[in-house]
């Protein structure tokens, strides 16, 4: 497994107000990065792109997951995207204390979505990042609710792809408009020991470790824009889910789990998928406080290259089907083989 639950187990950017209308009415859930950012850093990724492919040759081997060891319980999902851009998640947990009052607050998950460039040597990617609020699990979902807020910058220094010999290292800005929840989120400056978790590609060849690598992406259900899927397929391979999506309550959650894909059937099934909580963002992440509880069972039917649907079980959040479109195409990943087919 290779995971957080196999880990527990085994300065240029436009004005966020300027945007803000474009994020609140886009119409797919990740497509509120790419509509925040394409049209303004279009020139840029065009003179990126040559740059940064010469320099990684195999730029979609850093398609990883990416966590520092001493801060195991959150990490960051990168997906090359080509074109000189990377997509980001990151998935961590809220902050300890309002900003305005003190009051400590009520331990709960935090995931944001950013769409970044990649630097000409292809070591970096920056960009900004978008927190979606206001969901609801499950049948209570009305993507009308969800409110997509500026969070803040980001850049991530990639470590030495695949051995990590040269840790990486992680920045994330706040931009702290008062009023809204991210004023209580402290900027994490600097955050040296980053390591490659996970491998979907070859850093050395740039062939795909998994027959099944094609269906590495972005999936969401186009009738509920605002939460969606995050799978990578690695090594004989194993898989990773993990869910973006809301609780009952309306705050953040995300559901991760490991299954196994089987590529004669294309079928993924996941029997615990697990919810982590019990610490906060920043200074108050302590992974000693970190405990996971189990969410339930998850199975994704793949219908090709593009389409799936993915069934789950919960004891405490019920069950449900989603109709599944994959969003991203990653870098290199059809060069290495697609491995999967439309019908």
């Amino acid at each position: 497994m290779c995971s957080l639950v196999a880990v527990r187990s085994l300065r240029s950017r436009p004005n966020p107000k300027t945007f803000r209308p474009l994020i609140r009415s886009a119409a797919a859930w990740i497509l509120v990065a790419f509509g925040l950012f394409q049209a303004s850093l279009s020139n840029v990724f065009a003179e990126t792109t040559a740059n940064a492919e010469a320099q990684a040759p195999f730029l979609g081997a850093r398609t990883a997951i990416y966590y520092n060891p001493e801060r195991s319980g959150e990490g960051v999902f990168v997906e090359l995207l080509g074109g000189g851009r990377a997509l980001v998640y990151f998935f961590s947990y809220g902050p300890r204390y309002d900003y305005a009052t003190l009051a400590p607050l009520q331990a709960r998950q935090t995931w944001l979505v950013g769409l970044g460039t990649v630097t000409s040597d292809g070591t970096h990617i920056q960009g900004d990042l978008v927190m979606p609020t206001g969901g609801r699990f499950g049948a209570a979902f009305n993507p009308h609710e969800i409110e997509y807020l500026d969070f803040g910058m980001f850049s991530l220094r990639f470590p030495t792809c695949g051995t990590s010999e040269v840790r990486g290292v992680l920045d994330i800005i706040p931009f702290g408009i008062y009023g809204e929840p991210i004023t209580s989120f402290e900027p994490l400056e600097f955050m040296e020991n980053y390591v490659q978790l996970t491998q979907v590609l070859d850093c050395e060849t740039g062939y795909a470790k998994a027959s099944g690598v094609a269906f590495t992406g972005s999936w969401y259900d186009a009738s509920r824009p605002g939460e969606g899927l995050v799978i990578e397929v690695l090594q004989d391979n194993r898989t990773i889910v993990q869910w973006m999506t809301y609780d009952n309550d309306g705050g953040q959650m995300w559901v991760q789990g490991v299954g196994v894909l089987d590529v004669a059937t294309n079928d993924l099934r996941v029997d615990n998928m697990r919810i982590f909580k019990g610490t906060y963002w920043g200074s108050g992440f302590d992974p000693a406080e970190v405990t996971s509880s189990h969410f339930g069972s998850l199975t994704i039917h793949f219908f090709g290259c593009n389409w799936g649907q993915m069934t789950y079980e919960s004891p405490s959040f019920g069950s449900g089907v989603h109709n599944l479109t994959l969003l991203t195409t990653l870098t290199h990943i059809n060069d290495s083989g697609r491995g999967c087919w439309d019908y």
